[in-house]
């Protein structure tokens, strides 16, 4: 393919992103220019001061003042330059949000047309910062020697790191490439404004690598001459640039046609147009069913009639329980604010403090307030007065709007087809909350329209029958049919080696449960029995079922997630129920590992489906007679094609053991008396509450001594157990009764003790759990 540009020169230039600024000479305003001429030295100053980024006419209001100077010639270019990076336009760009070596460096390449060569230069304009401001650090670049020698008076700085003059470190040029990508980037670009680029390299004193640029390389590419442009896309011969534009933003659908306005001479088919356009802007481009207008008939009647204006309508539908149901209700704060921006202002919010005005306007006042304050403020006069239908309107350039407006609106303004109503763009989220925040330009997403809009009707035509070839390929997709492709492997009396090594392959892959085994992990000597015929291929699948090898994959893992495997390698189906699961523990418990190996191979289910010479395969997914059909779902949870493997770091636990269990009807505790939950516990019998008549004094003492020394008993017995729950549930010997002289003191003293040690007793019992659950803690068991 022909080359665009067939110098060397040119090219190397593109690949490392100077060429674009090696085209022209550098601009310089002469006494005698005309106003055409200015006119391209200011839009030249504005290249470079403000780091190649587009500025709109709304933000050349600011600084119009300088520009009428400068075209009377009462200033000079680098007067008019000191007072771009010094506006409120500068500032906001590259001093507010950017950290101080990047606002540094940025003012070495705008102002000087250089990158910061070492690190003293970072320090001392942050030390001129720091203790004397902005505008002496803008004076600085502006005032110094370098300044003038360069570019003078009436020179507009350019870029002249990337060119070798006298005395100039090498570091430099590989530096201002840093900070210079290309003709089509620029210094307002938000995924790296914030942070400085060469802090690294110049602290270092090292020079960067250049990375390249990442832009197409267009030496290579044949140009797209109008002609073939016409016949790839003959849709877009016709429309006028300015609409090419409007729809590659986003914006085109609401710039088609003129404001909807009413007048007083209009017939009731154009109030119907009015609205419709109220309730396409008003309920954000959502549609909306005659149902739901029945609840707004009467504003639409008194709209017909005159009797309220447009603005009047508006209110109705915004304070309609149709609009608080659909932005209201469902939606945050922050985002029911900026709808409201949107549909009763045709903008986004400018800044934060919008959001936070009206957030204190809806917080106090209320719902209706919030509405009225868009109606009633004189941005609503001015812009729409009382009979036209607002309009988005922040994809334009109005004078005194800030560029931030554009973006904003368009992450609110997604096209034709999106409405405000839509759920799936997440409605109740704020959407600008991040970027007003920290007073960022948000960048534009691009659409997410299909390019090609054309729609070609589809003809239903019966279904072809499917070939055997087909089905197999559907039946693959379902994840069953993979381990069909071929027959049962079998060995047979004097096979080859070859053969031998098929089987041998086929074994590794259904006992390791398809997963790769390396040539060093192969078992050297099971192998060799087995091409010499002193193992049968049963055999060969025992060893290979009871080797480490098979073990360290399998069997470190649930006890029931083992059994499921050992059933899918050995068998070729899934366990069947939940007692042939546990049937295989109780093995796994009493006899071992390897007998329960041995349980599964010499089982008359294996020999009557694979013999001695077959090598195992997957079965479970057929209908075989007295099959139940949770066998057949099961073996689906355990093989899920063929590029699947049980060797499953990431989640080695149970698939089917879940819905085998037997279900259990919950166990419901009926309710018991308290009184018998502790005689229970403490095993002692309460008297019981029949009045009988006074015992002897004797009897009643003799019973209080051997309910005591009972108690005493049991008390001891716990105290091993509750030591564990508590270190030391009491210190000291068993409590000991004083015994008084008087017969009746001692009975009392007795019946006080015996009330103390129940309540020792029960708290010796509930430590005495927390021990015995401590000591009993089961610990699953792992057989290797």
């Amino acid at each position: 393919m022909a080359s665009t540009f067939t110098s060397p020169v040119v090219n190397s230039a593109i690949r490392l992103g100077t060429q674009a600024f090696d085209e022209t000479d550098p601009i310089q305003l002469w006494p005698s220019d005309s106003l055409d001429a200015i006119e391209v030295v200011i839009r030249a100053v504005y290249r470079q001061v403000l780091g190649n980024a587009h500025v709109m006419e709304s933000e050349r209001a600011a600084v119009a003042e300088a520009e009428s100077q400068l075209r009377n010639h009462a200033i000079t270019v680098r007067e008019f330059i000191r007072y771009i990076a010094k506006s409120e336009l500068y500032r906001s760009r590259f001093f507010e949000p950017c950290s101080r070596n990047r606002f540094i460096e940025l003012n070495f390449k705008h102002l000087l047309g250089r990158a910061p060569s070492q690190y003293s230069d970072i320090a001392d304009h942050s030390h001129l910062l720091e203790s004397e401001g902005f505008e002496a650090e803008i004076d600085s670049y502006l005032d110094g020697d370098e300044y003038d020698q360069t570019f003078g008076e009436n020179t507009v700085p350019y870029y002249r790191g990337h060119k070798s003059p006298t005395g100039q470190q090498v570091s430099g040029f590989a530096n201002l490439l840093k900070l210079l990508r290309g003709a089509a980037s620029n210094d307002n670009h938000l995924a790296h404004q914030q942070q400085a680029r060469l802090n690294q390299a110049i602290m270092a004193n090292q020079i960067s690598a250049i990375a390249p640029v990442t832009r197409p390389t267009t030496e290579w590419r044949t140009p797209i001459t109008p002609e073939a442009y016409a016949l790839m896309h003959p849709e877009l011969m016709h429309v006028p640039e300015e609409v090419k534009s409007a729809i590659q933003l986003g914006t085109q659908a609401f710039d088609e046609t003129a404001p909807v306005e009413l007048w007083a001479n209009d017939s009731a088919e154009a109030v119907d147009v009015v609205i419709r356009a109220v309730y396409r802007q008003v309920l954000g481009n959502a549609h909306v069913m005659e149902s739901e207008r029945a609840a707004v008939t009467d504003a639409e009647s008194l709209l017909h009639n005159r009797q309220i204006s447009v603005r009047g309508f508006i209110r109705a539908i915004a304070k309609s329980e149709l609009y608080r149901g659909r932005f209201f209700e469902p939606c945050s704060r922050s985002r029911f604010i900026e709808l409201n921006f949107k549909h009763l202002l045709g903008r986004a919010p400018n800044s934060y403090s919008d959001i936070a005005d009206h957030g204190n306007i809806l917080e106090t006042d209320g719902f209706e307030a919030e509405i009225d304050s868009y109606l009633d403020s004189d941005e609503y006069i001015l812009a729409f007065g009382e009979n036209t239908v607002p309009y988005y309107r922040g994809h334009q350039s109005p004078t005194g709007q800030k560029v931030a407006g554009f973006a904003n609106l368009l992450k609110l303004l997604r096209g034709n087809a999106s409405n405000d109503n839509n759920p799936i763009y997440y409605q109740s989220q704020a959407r600008l909350t991040q970027a007003l925040m920290a007073e960022q330009i948000d960048a534009i997403a691009p659409l997410s329209s299909p390019a090609n809009i054309t729609h070609t009707p589809t003809v239903l035509q019966a279904e072809p029958e499917l070939t055997p070839e087909q089905i197999a390929t559907q039946q693959t997709f379902k994840g069953y049919e993979p381990f069909r492709q071929t027959s049962p492997v079998e060995l047979v009396p004097g096979a080859s080696e070859d053969e031998i090594e098929v089987v041998i392959r086929a074994v590794y892959r259904q006992v390791m449960g398809n997963a790769h085994i390396m040539e060093s992990e192969r078992l050297v000597v099971p192998e060799s029995k087995l091409r010499s015929g002193e193992l049968s291929v049963r055999e060969f699948v025992r060893q290979v079922a009871k080797s480490e090898l098979y073990q360290s994959r399998f069997t470190d893992c649930y006890r029931y997630r083992a059994m499921e495997l050992h059933f899918k390698h050995l068998l070729g189906r899934t366990p069947q129920s939940f007692d042939e699961m546990k049937a295989h523990s109780v093995i796994l418990d009493t006899e071992g590992y390897e007998a329960d190996i041995d349980s599964y191979i010499n089982s008359d289910e294996y020999n009557n489906a694979f013999g001695e010479n077959i090598v195992p395969y997957y079965r479970g997914y057929n209908s075989a007679p007295g099959q139940t059909m949770v066998e057949f779902t099961n073996m689906l949870h355990l093989l899920k094609g063929a590029s699947s493997s049980d060797k499953d770091l990431t989640d080695n636990r149970p698939r089917v053991a879940n819905g085998m269990l037997p279900y259990q009807e919950p166990k419901v505790s009926k309710p018991r008396d308290a009184q018998e939950i502790l005689s229970e516990i403490f095993k002692f019998t309460t008297s019981d509450t029949v009045p009988t008549a006074p015992a002897e004094p004797a009897t009643q003492e003799s019973e209080q001594d051997v309910v005591i020394a009972k108690l005493q008993q049991q008390l001891a017995a716990l105290r091993p157990s509750a030591s564990i729950g508590e270190f030391v549930l009491r210190q000291g010997t068993q409590p000991k009764a004083v015994l008084g002289s008087n017969l009746s003191q001692q009975t009392d003293e007795k019946a006080a003790l015996i009330e103390r040690l129940q309540g020792e007793l029960m708290e010796a019992q509930a430590l005495a759990t927390i021990g015995a659950n401590r000591l009993n803690k089961w610990q699953q068991r792992n057989f290797r």
